[in-house]
């Protein structure tokens, strides 16, 4: 069965999802713990308010703005939402504003550790 999202992702903005998603869950721990990477939910307000990645910053998808972000064009970038559909957007928009280091962490759920809770800037 064909995935909705993806199928929707391709025809709506020409974004191919990838097969899996990156980085690892523990790949994506490291580059928190040594403070080598921007993290960014991508998901609702109140998702992002009942649990979320701690250190992770909150732009919705929607309200995406690669002119509003200050970072080098070469910032190793992670967006992640629920299931991987609204990161790849998400992902898609920063590469057309030239951010060369982005990657789609897919859903919060793959991640193996506490989640945040509240308004964490």
């Amino acid at each position: 069965m064909a995935n909705p999202i993806k199928g929707f992702l391709q025809r709506k903005f020409g974004i191919s999802v990838d097969r899996h998603f990156e980085p690892t869950p523990e790949q994506l721990r490291e580059m928190l713990d040594n403070d080598a990477v921007v993290l960014i939910d991508v998901r609702s307000d109140d998702e992002y308010r009942s649990g979320h990645i701690p250190g992770a910053g909150h732009i919705p998808h929607m309200l995406l703005d690669p002119a509003k972000l200050h970072f080098a064009e070469d910032t190793p970038i992670v967006v992640y939402c629920a299931a991987g559909g609204r990161s790849e957007y998400a992902k898609g928009v920063l590469q057309s504003a030239g951010y060369s280091n982005v990657r789609n962490f897919g859903g919060v759920n793959r991640w193996n550790g506490p989640l945040s809770e509240g308004n964490e800037r």
